[in-house]
């Protein structure tokens, strides 16, 4: 899988499967694929944020002494105003992603939900959400490394 070697995202971005020799992986991001109805919510990022304008899944750091699944948790009530249960949450996988300026660990989850959540954006960060077919991740406009994470964590081509 190309994740063995580092997937080259573009010339500016690798994903890992594995923490890379020498690497000091400073940070620590969580994120969410939240299903449902056989659907994924994207949420496009405003535009004074980083990677403006495109898609991603929710999430982000972990703040210093923070349990993964308690800063998920955290940042899905700061950009959702929404949480699922805890047990509803189901941790997937750990890349770790090289970007030129600096390294970290990305800690995957999934919540599969019977129907969908009503949500409201913090616009601050989020402009706009679609809840979309798997088959169409793709088509839209993702942050750097976005659609290979998601190839990865659930062994997609």
């Amino acid at each position: 899988m190309y994740g063995q070697q580092g997937s080259e995202v573009d010339s500016a971005l690798s994903l890992y499967e594995k923490p890379q020799a020498n690497a000091y992986y400073s940070t620590e991001v969580v994120t969410l694929f939240l299903r449902a109805r056989e659907k994924i919510l994207m949420l496009k990022r405003a535009d004074l944020q980083t990677a403006p304008l495109q898609w991603c899944i929710p999430g982000g750091k972990v703040e210093e002494g923070e349990l993964l699944v308690d800063a998920l948790m955290r940042e899905l009530m700061e950009e959702l105003s929404w949480t699922p249960l805890k047990e509803k949450i189901e941790y997937l996988k750990e890349l770790y992603v090289h970007h030129p300026i600096y390294k970290y660990r990305l800690h995957l989850f999934q919540c599969v939900l019977d129907e969908i959540p009503e949500i409201q954006l913090n616009q601050r960060e989020h402009i706009e959400y679609t809840w979309i077919e798997e088959s169409e991740i793709d088509t839209l406009d993702l942050i750097d490394g976005q659609y290979e994470a998601y190839c990865l964590t659930y062994d997609k081509e």
